[in-house]
């Protein structure tokens, strides 16, 4: 992934320091290659981002949802990523029965506020058919930062 520019990509396990490794997890790491400072909202310490995989139809579809309303006492905090550097964060990695494409999506800013969206390179992966449907019990406070590109 890149913030103008700049890059969200699986972390090299080869040349330079090695990510850590945690059963479950893939290592990614979000790079501002640019020469400002670029400012991201985090939620409980969380950078705000979801999975999405190609349905059976070829279309971009969430695998999994933002809670913006965590519990009482949430706290919504900026995080500033320096020019020439970045930050690795560790994703869930699903399981099933149907192979497709996957990718992430990361907003930088709370809505309504105007945000940059930053999508991963695209990797392989495995999940269950039934996260392409949204729960019936969504909740007001769940997004699948619809409303991006």
């Amino acid at each position: 992934m890149t913030l103008g520019p700049a890059s969200l990509r699986k972390a090299s396990l080869s040349g330079g320091p090695t990510p850590p490794r945690q059963e479950g997890f893939l290592p990614f790491e979000l790079v501002n290659s640019s020469l400002s400072a670029k400012t991201l909202t985090t939620q409980n310490g969380s950078l705000i981002m979801i999975q999405e995989a190609l349905n059976p139809q070829g279309k971009w579809t969430p695998i999994e949802y933002w809670d913006f309303n965590w519990e009482i006492g949430s706290d919504t905090t900026q995080f500033v990523l320096l020019p020439q550097h970045g930050v690795l964060v560790m994703v869930p990695v699903f399981s099933g029965d149907f192979a497709t494409k996957i990718r992430l999506k990361l907003t930088t800013s709370l809505p309504p506020k105007a945000s940059q969206v930053i999508y991963s390179e695209v990797f392989e992966g495995m999940v269950k058919p039934g996260q392409f449907k949204k729960p019936e019990s969504a909740q007001a406070n769940f997004s699948y930062l619809e409303g991006q590109p």
